[in-house]
C-alpha cells in the first residue's frame, strides 16, 4: 500500500529511482522524526512507551479507537514482550512510513500490513486473498454489476420517475375562449402531485405508472454500468497520478473529477434513448380524457364544454394557447365514444412496441439524428458537475467511514452496511439532485417539445431559460423537485448498495 509512497517520499530527483545518499537521507530524517514523537510520547521519563502513554497519545488526537486495538498495538512492537516498547522497536517497526508519525498514520499503517514473521517457514495470508483478476476481467465486473445495479433501481422507482416527468413537462390552464388571454393555474405542491397520480392511474390503473419503463431499463443499464466502469477506471487513473497504491486513497478533487468524467462518458453514450424514453413517458393521449369524460354521461360532457382545460404547459402573454385541448366542439366525440374492448397481453406488447418505433421514426422526420440529441448540451453540461458531486460526495462518505471503521474493528476487509451505504448515497443524490435541478427542466422540456403534455417549441437552451422565466418565474425552474427527490434518494441508494454488494460477490 505505502510503497508508492515511499518511493516517491525517498526520490528526491524525480528520476524514478532510489540512490543509496537519497536512502540514507530518508532513513536519518525519520529516525529524528519518530525520536520526537517517542520523547513526546514518553511522558514518564523513562525511555519507554507504556500502555497508557499510548492510550494518552492516541485520544489526545481525537482518534477513536478501542482498547483491543491499543493492546494489539503494543503487542505488534514490543517483540521482547516485557509491556512496553522501547525506542529501538518503535523506530524499527515505524522506519518506512513514508508520511508523519501522526496517531491516524501509524494505525493506518498498522492495519495495512500484515503480521509476516521473515523468519519463519511459512506466512500467513489473509483469508478473503482472491486470485489475481486481469483488468478485462475487472472492467467487465463493474459494468455487469453498474448495470445490474442500475436496472433494480430504476424498476423499483418507476412510478416516481413516471410523475416526475408529467409534472415537469405539463400544468393544467384553463381555457377561456378564442382571443382570451390564458389564466395561470397556480395549485399547490401537495395538489399538483395528487393530481398527477390520479391522471396517470386513470391511463390504465397500475400499469400506467410503469409506461416507458421497458425502455427506461434499457436505458438505464448501459448508462449505470458504463458510469461505474468510467468511476472505477478513472479513480485507478487518479490513483496512479498522485502516487497513492489504492483508488480508495485518492484525494476528494481525484474522486470528483473521476465522477464527473464518467457521468460524461455515460451520458453521452445513452443520450438518444433518453430523449426517446423522455417522448414516450411526456405522451399522454387525449383520447384518455374524451374517454373519462365520456364514461361521466352527457352531463360531464355539458360540464366539460363550458369550462375546458388545456393540459399544457403555462402559455406566456403573447402566445397562443396550444391546440391540445377540450372544447365545446369536442361534446359529439363525447356522445359517439365507446369504450375500447379489453386488451390482451401480447396486443399491449404489440401496442408497446408500436408506440416505441413511431416514437422514432416520428422524430427522425422531425429533424434527422439532432432530435436525438436535443438538449444534450446543456444534458452534458450539467451532468459533469452532478456526477461529480455524487459519486464523489458518495466516494468519500464510504471510504472515510471504512477507514475509520477498520482503525475501530481492526479488520481490514471491514465494509460499510447495507444501511449505511444507502444512508451515504442518498446524501449525495439529494446533494447532487438539488443544485443541478434547473439544468434537468431545461433538458427535459427540450427532449418534450411538441409533444401532446408540452406542445411548446424551443430554438435553443437559452429560449427554454426565457420561455420558461416569462410563464412562471424562477420556480418553474424546480418544478417537480419534489417528485425528483422522492425518486432519486431511494433510485441512487438502492443502486450503490446494489453495486456494493455484488461487486464484492462477484
Amino acid at each position: 500500500m505505502y510503497a508508492r509512497e515511499l518511493v516517491k517520499e525517498c526520490d528526491k530527483t524525480k528520476d524514478g529511482r532510489i540512490t543509496f545518499a537519497e536512502f540514507e537521507a530518508f532513513v536519518h530524517s525519520k529516525e529524528v522524526e519518530l525520536a520526537n514523537v517517542f520523547r513526546q510520547i514518553d511522558s514518564s521519563g523513562d525511555h519507554t512507551i507504556q500502555e497508557g502513554e499510548l492510550r494518552q497519545f492516541v485520544t489526545a488526537a481525537g482518534i477513536q479507537v478501542t482498547e483491543k486495538e491499543i493492546r494489539n498495538l503494543l503487542n505488534r512492537l514490543d517483540r521482547d514482550r516485557t509491556g512496553s516498547i522501547t525506542y529501538d522497536e518503535w523506530r524499527d517497526y515505524l522506519l518506512l512510513l513514508p508520511r508523519t508519525a501522526t496517531p491516524e498514520n501509524i494505525f493506518n499503517f498498522h492495519n495495512s500490513i500484515y503480521n509476516v514473521d521473515v523468519n519463519s517457514d511459512s506466512m500467513p495470508f489473509p483469508d478473503n486473498l482472491r486470485a489475481p483478476e486481469s483488468v478485462a476481467q475487472q472492467r467487465i465486473r463493474y459494468f455487469l454489476c453498474g448495470g445490474l445495479s442500475g436496472a433494480v433501481s430504476r424498476t423499483v422507482t418507476a412510478p416516481l420517475d413516471r410523475l416526475k416527468v408529467l409534472l415537469v413537462t405539463q400544468t393544467a390552464v384553463p381555457w377561456a375562449g378564442p382571443g382570451a388571454p390564458p389564466v395561470v393555474s397556480t395549485p399547490t405542491s401537495t395538489g399538483a402531485i395528487i393530481g398527477g397520480i390520479r391522471r396517470i392511474y386513470q391511463q390504465g390503473g397500475i400499469r400506467s405508472f410503469y409506461r416507458g419503463n421497458g425502455i427506461n431499463v434499457l436505458k438505464i443499464a448501459p448508462e449505470s454500468g458504463m458510469k461505474f466502469f468510467t468511476f472505477e477506471t478513472m479513480k485507478n487513473a487518479v490513483a496512479k497520478v498522485e502516487g497513492v497504491n489504492h483508488a480508495d486513497y485518492i484525494s476528494v478533487p481525484g474522486r470528483f473529477l473521476a465522477g464527473g468524467f464518467a457521468g460524461l462518458v455515460s451520458q453521452f453514450t445513452i443520450y438518444p434513448l433518453e430523449t426517446v424514453k423522455t417522448r414516450i413517458m411526456a405522451q399522454i393521449a387525449e383520447t384518455a380524457s374524451v374517454a373519462a369524460a365520456a364514461a361521466a354521461g352527457p352531463r360531464a360532457a355539458s360540464a366539460t364544454s363550458s369550462t375546458p382545460f388545456i393540459t399544457s404547459t403555462i402559455t406566456s402573454p403573447g402566445e397562443a394557447p396550444p391546440q391540445h385541448h377540450l372544447n365545446p366542439n369536442h361534446q359529439q366525440l363525447h356522445h359517439q365514444h365507446k369504450p375500447p374492448p379489453p386488451q390482451t397481453k401480447s396486443r399491449s406488447r404489440f401496442r408497446t412496441e408500436q408506440l416505441i418505433t413511431r416514437t422514432m421514426r416520428q422524430m427522425y422526420r422531425e429533424n434527422g439524428i439532432r432530435t436525438f440529441y436535443r438538449g444534450c448540451i446543456p444534458s452534458l453540461i450539467g451532468i459533469v458537475p452532478y456526477a461529480g458531486i455524487d459519486l464523489g460526495t458518495y466516494e468519500t462518505l464510504r471510504s472515510g467511514y471504512e477507514k475509520r471503521l477498520r482503525l475501530r474493528t481492526g479488520k481490514k476487509d471491514a465494509k460499510a452496511s447495507s444501511l449505511r451505504l444507502l444512508g451515504f448515497g442518498a446524501v449525495s443524490a439529494a446533494t447532487g439532485a438539488v443544485i443541478m435541478y434547473p439544468l434537468s427542466v431545461i433538458r427535459t422540456r427540450l427532449q418534450a417539445q411538441g409533444t401532446p403534455s408540452h406542445p411548446y417549441r424551443y430554438t435553443s437552451s437559452f429560449d427554454v431559460i426565457r420561455k420558461t422565466y416569462a410563464r412562471e418565474g424562477a420556480l418553474g425552474f424546480y418544478k417537480g423537485l419534489a417528485p425528483t427527490l422522492m425518486k432519486v434518494l431511494p433510485a441512487v441508494s438502492i443502486s450503490y448498495v446494489v453495486y456494493e454488494k455484488t461487486k464484492n460477490m462477484v
